[in-house]
C-alpha cells in the first residue's frame, strides 16, 4: 500500500509538471505571436517623413555627379579646390557641422571655387547602414543631396527612430523618387561595395572619427571644423586661383582660341614668304624693264639728234 501511494503521488506530480510546461509553452507562443503582430503593424504603418523646407531649390543649377568609387559629388569635379567629407548620418557632430557650415560649402560650390565629395561611414546608431544605403540609392536617381539634408534633419527630429526602414522608404517617396527603382536598389545589396570603398578610403587616409574634412587631400584639424575655420582653409587653397576670372570652360575656350591664333600666324608666315619672293622677282623684272627702256631711249635720243645737228651745220655752211 505504501509503495502504491508513493507511485500515485509521483505520477500526479509528473502530470502537474507536464501541465505547467505545456501552459508555459502556450504562453510563450502567444507572447511571440503578439510581438510579431506588433512588429508587422509598426512596419506597415506609414512613418512621418518630413522633408526640410527649400531642400529641392537648394541645389538647383548646381552640377552633381558620382565618383568612380560611388560617392556623391557636388560641383564641378575639376574645381580648383576639392573638399572631401567623411561623415555619418547618425553622428551628432556631423549633423552640427551640416547645420552650421554646409551652407558655406554650397555657396563656394556655386562660385566655382570648390567641389564637395561625401564619403559615407557607418558609425554607432540605429540602422545607420540602412540610411547610408538608402542615400546611395537616392544618388542613383540624382537626388542624393536632397536626401542627405533630409536624413540629417531626421536625426534631430526623430532621434533613435530616425532611420527605420519604412521612414527611409517614405522619405524617398516624399522626394518624388521612382519607388520601384529605389526599393530594388535597396534590396539588391549593390550599395555594399560603396560602403566597403569608404571603409578602405578611411583606413588609407588615417580617418578614425567623423566628421573629418580633407581640403585638397590635407586633413583639417578638429579645432578648425567651424564655419570660419573651413572658410579660411578654402581661401588659402584657392588663393593661387583668385586672380583668374575665367571659369574652366572659358579657359578651355581661350586655349582653343590661342591655338587657332597660332595656326593662323603660321599660315600667315607661310603665305608671307612666297609673297616676299614674288615681290623680289617683280622688282627684278621692273629693274630689267627699266634698263631695257633706258638703253633704247638713249640710243634713239642721242644718236639721231647728233646726226640731225651735223646735217643742219652742213646745210648752213653750203648756203653761206
Amino acid at each position: 500500500m505504501t509503495k502504491s501511494r508513493t507511485q500515485k503521488v509521483r505520477e500526479a506530480r509528473e502530470k502537474q509538471r507536464r501541465r505547467n510546461q505545456q501552459r508555459n509553452i502556450a504562453i510563450g507562443v502567444a507572447v511571440v505571436a503578439v510581438v510579431i503582430l506588433l512588429l508587422l503593424i509598426v512596419s506597415n504603418t506609414p512613418s512621418e517623413a518630413s522633408i526640410p523646407e527649400g531642400v529641392a531649390e537648394r541645389y538647383e543649377g548646381i552640377q552633381t555627379g558620382e565618383t568612380e568609387e560611388g560617392y556623391a559629388i557636388l560641383g564641378d569635379p575639376d574645381a580648383p579646390v576639392s573638399v572631401a567629407e567623411y561623415s555619418s548620418f547618425s553622428c551628432p557632430h556631423c549633423r552640427e557641422f551640416h547645420d552650421t557650415t554646409f551652407d558655406l560649402l554650397v555657396d563656394r560650390v556655386r562660385e566655382g571655387q570648390i567641389s564637395v565629395t561625401y564619403i559615407p561611414l557607418n558609425t554607432a546608431g540605429n540602422n545607420v547602414e540602412g540610411a547610408n544605403k538608402a542615400a546611395i540609392c537616392a544618388l542613383n536617381q540624382d537626388m542624393f543631396w536632397e536626401y542627405h539634408d533630409t536624413l540629417f534633419s531626421w536625426q534631430g527630429l526623430y532621434g533613435a527612430s530616425a532611420f527605420t526602414q519604412n521612414r527611409l522608404v517614405a522619405g524617398a517617396d516624399a522626394l518624388g523618387m521612382d519607388m520601384s527603382a529605389f526599393n530594388s536598389c535597396v534590396a539588391s545589396g549593390a550599395t555594399q561595395s560603396v560602403l566597403d570603398n569608404a571603409v578602405a578610403a578611411a583606413a588609407s587616409d588615417g580617418i578614425s572619427s567623423t566628421p573629418t574634412i580633407l581640403i585638397n587631400g590635407s586633413q583639417l584639424p578638429t579645432d578648425q571644423l567651424t564655419t570660419q575655420g573651413v572658410a579660411n582653409a578654402i581661401d588659402t587653397a584657392y588663393a593661387p586661383f583668385a586672380g583668374q576670372e575665367t571659369t574652366p570652360d572659358e579657359v578651355e575656350v581661350t586655349e582653343e582660341a590661342t591655338e587657332e591664333m597660332e595656326a593662323t600666324e603660321e599660315a600667315t608666315e607661310d603665305v608671307a614668304e612666297p609673297t616676299e619672293a614674288m615681290t623680289e622677282e617683280a622688282t627684278d623684272e621692273a629693274d630689267m624693264t627699266e634698263e631695257a627702256t633706258e638703253e633704247p631711249a638713249e640710243e634713239a635720243t642721242e644718236e639721231p639728234v647728233e646726226e640731225a645737228t651735223e646735217d643742219a651745220t652742213v646745210e648752213a655752211t653750203s648756203e653761206s
